[in-house]
């Protein structure tokens, strides 16, 4: 049978109301309806007193309060989960003040608000915010102890957590981090763990804490020098073109570090200069992941004496993963002499998708062979056509 919208309305409402009378503790309702055919969901009486609903999570339908004299009263409601829902500013403010007792709110791809605030809510322990669109981001909710915010790339809105004293763990993908923000989320609150993916950030990107225990850092975009003060970390991801200058970090964390440098661009001796650096500060680390994704390598030392470059003393590690995308190419014997003068690793992995694979494993496995003083052990990986040769 086949339904207008307003016949489809009416049945889900009909549903919604038979769980209701049969007090249900949680009501999911999900639709695989093109958008402009999702039933709306209209909150009536007998729903908002309903005492015994727990848990709403929904999936694609639009959601409004349909009685004008109050707001909802979901008493005992502890989770709010909504993906692709439509719903107003207003909805957002009815939970907020009548539903106490949540624990979980967690809205995604949800439209309909430009503000969402949350006020309160002396239960509230974990947000997931995943918008479309762009959003005011304010939330007072000191009991708040987990927070993943994905704004979508390029967001410039406003993000205010200062009140949020308790908040552990934040998430922050897409968003536009000023130096203020940045300050804010690593001094004002008590993070133990900071996760910032793909987020525009200033020239200058400073990290210092000491409560930071956990810290990711992937694709720091306009980021040109990145300086990260964390005595206290346990564990560090980093992902990105500018190799990082870290003044302090505990040496207990680089043995978990997981570290992935690409360079998109000119691989020149100060690159390699900077990767020297780095690896001292971090010399405990075990796997050292190195992207070269670039097709111009520039031997000349600008801005550096050329005997105090041969002079360096490399560092040991104990593996380098070494990836060359297959648009790459590259004078290997230049690339391979100036890695082995920044750090000496025990362990050498090398992957590649190269169209002539087998070829270049040879030829790059020979080049390491003949360095003096080297007693790396080469793994290396070719995947042409499907086929994973190793060596």
């Amino acid at each position: 049978m086949v339904l207008g919208d307003e016949g489809l309305d009416t049945l889900v409402n009909k549903w919604m109301g038979l769980l209701v009378e049969i007090q249900v503790n949680e009501l999911y309702y999900r639709t695989l309806l093109p958008t402009r055919s999702r039933p709306q969901w209209k909150i009536f009486p007998e729903v908002i007193a309903a005492e015994s609903i727990t848990v709403i999570n929904l999936f694609g339908c639009k959601l409004e309060n349909a009685s004008t004299g109050s707001g909802i009263k979901f008493r005992y409601l502890r989770e709010v989960v909504l993906e692709q829902v439509y719903l107003d500013e207003k909805m957002i403010q009815d939970f907020n003040d009548s539903c106490l007792l949540i624990k979980l709110f967690s809205l995604r791809h949800c439209k309909g608000f430009k503000i969402f605030h949350l006020n309160g809510l002396p239960k509230l322990k974990k947000v997931l915010l995943d918008v479309l669109e762009f959003v005011e981001v304010q939330m007072r909710t000191p009991s708040l102890q987990f927070c993943n915010l994905h704004m979508g790339f390029g967001y410039q809105g406003k993000i205010d957590l200062t009140a949020c004293q308790c908040l552990k763990s934040l998430i922050v993908r897409g968003a536009f981090i000023t130096d203020l923000l940045l300050q804010e989320f690593t001094s004002r609150l008590l993070l133990e763990t900071l996760e910032l993916y793909h987020c525009d950030m200033g020239e200058m990107v400073i990290i210092s804490s000491h409560r930071l225990k956990h810290l990711i850092l992937f694709h720091a975009k306009d980021a040109i020098e990145i300086m990260i003060d964390t005595p206290n970390l346990l564990s560090f991801q980093y992902s990105g073109s500018i190799i990082p200058c870290i003044s302090s970090i505990n040496p207990s964390c680089q043995r978990d570090a997981a570290f992935s440098l690409y360079n998109n661009h000119v691989l020149d001796a100060l690159w390699l200069l900077k990767l020297h650096e780095f690896v001292g500060v971090c010399r405990q680390t075990k796997v050292l992941n190195l992207s070269i994704m670039t097709d111009e390598i520039n031997v000349s030392f600008p801005n550096i004496e050329e005997e105090d470059w041969i002079r360096l003393i490399p560092y040991e590690i104990e593996h380098l993963k070494l990836h060359i995308p297959s648009f790459t190419k590259l004078n290997f014997a230049v690339l391979v002499n100036g890695l082995f003068q920044s750090c000496r690793p025990k362990l050498v992995s090398v992957k590649t998708i190269y169209e002539d694979g087998i070829e270049f494993i040879c030829s790059f496995k020979r080049l390491f062979w003949k360095k003096k003083k080297c007693t790396a052990a080469v793994l290396l990986k070719s995947n042409v056509g499907g086929i994973t040769y190793q060596m």
